[in-house]
């Protein structure tokens, strides 16, 4: 016969099963949190906590974690997810400073690391400012959400000095500091500070795109008709790239840009250029043997028309766009210009002679719109 069991060798039983469960929890979570960083993916961490946490409680594995010492970007790493998802704030803080102040810690060359890292930190203002301060001080995505965040909960003042400083080593922090600056109306100090280190430096073209595009982020208008006498070009295609890009802010300067493309010797520049341009419509339409010259003031002369037509003067934009019509597209890749045609003469009030009149029956009967060069 058996003999039942006594209280005594239950409480055993009990302490034996639970030193064995502590047992296999410790060692899961070593294994866990001493997995080499250098063959670990975000997937790769998020899997292997999700197969932990399928036979373990978040919280034993908390606590089981707190208890080791382990300091590694990996252990941390996944630590970080770990304490993300129980909702530990304090803790996911805590992690993101170690991994900061881990000896020469330097953001992970994997893109979906630095996201890992990135979605943990979007806890509070705080950390996120830990993961653009100390973690990745170079990253710029998730930039402006974060902005947003500081500009509705913290200091205006403290955010805008913080953006002046970011704004010397990327440009989209410059971008959005414009942005801010905007919507309390004193943008007008950044645009006149890019704007004199555009005419300090008339031939940087990275300058003047950089103040072009600082200036389009403002609901005021901002003067840029200057450009057209100030900065050093040289190239038929650069005079109608930078025309078409004042074209609606600043028609009159941009006429006289694109005037004096069609003046400019055609060169090798000028070639690679509407190659380049072309390249992005090759699937568009059968392939031709384009006259470089011929497309590129095909082009300058079409957005010339629609400068004139802007200014109000239809009369010096008729004789343009009754050229533009009568071309065939043999040589060329065409662009759909019958709206601006038709505001063009009905504007006028000149009529076209009946070959003109043909050329452009053929043009808005479908020979268009094959291609179009792109936007500047």
């Amino acid at each position: 016969m058996f003999s039942l069991p006594t209280r005594r060798t239950n409480k055993l039983l009990m302490w034996k099963t639970l030193f064995i469960s502590l047992t296999c929890l410790a060692l899961a979570v070593t294994a866990f949190g001493q997995q080499n960083s250098n063959q670990s993916s975000a997937d790769d961490i998020q899997r292997d906590l999700t197969l932990l946490l399928l036979k373990n409680n978040i919280n034993d594995v908390v606590r089981q974690l707190e208890s080791e010492g382990s300091a590694s970007v990996p252990a941390l790493l996944r630590r970080l997810v770990l304490y993300g998802r129980a909702g530990q704030p304090s803790r996911v803080r805590t992690t993101l400073e170690q991994l900061a102040a881990t000896p020469n810690w330097q953001c992970p060359g994997r893109n979906d690391l630095v996201w890992l890292i990135r979605s943990v930190s979007e806890e509070s203002l705080a950390t996120q400012r830990l993961y653009y301060d100390r973690l990745c001080p170079d990253a710029i995505e998730g930039a402006e959400a974060f902005v947003r965040l500081w500009s509705n909960t913290g200091d205006p003042k403290e955010l805008d000095t913080w953006l002046g400083e970011r704004a010397k080593r990327n440009d989209e922090w410059l971008m959005l500091r414009v942005q801010l600056r905007a919507r309390s109306g004193t943008a007008g100090e950044l645009l006149d500070a890019l704007a004199a280190d555009v005419r300090d430096n008339p031939s940087d073209s990275t300058r003047l795109a950089r103040y072009l595009r600082a200036s389009g982020y403002t609901s005021t208008k901002h003067d840029v008709s200057w450009i057209a006498d100030t900065v050093v070009i040289h190239t038929a295609a650069e005079h109608l790239q930078l025309g078409d890009r004042l074209l609606i802010d600043a028609p009159q300067a941009a006429a006289k840009l694109l005037q004096r493309s069609l003046t400019l010797a055609f060169t090798d520049a000028d070639q690679r250029f509407v190659n380049d341009q072309l390249n992005q419509f090759r699937s568009a339409g059968p392939p031709i043997k384009v006259n470089w010259e011929k497309q590129l003031r095909y082009w300058t002369k079409r957005s010339l028309a629609e400068t004139f037509q802007r200014l109000n003067q239809p009369l010096a934009a008729q004789p343009l766009i009754e050229e533009l019509v009568s071309m065939n597209g043999d040589d060329i890749v065409l662009l759909n210009i019958h709206q601006l045609a038709g505001e063009v003469q009905a504007d006028s009030g000149q009529r076209w002679d009946r070959a003109r009149q043909d050329g452009a029956s053929r043009l808005l009967g479908g020979r268009a719109g094959k291609g179009a060069r792109a936007s500047f």
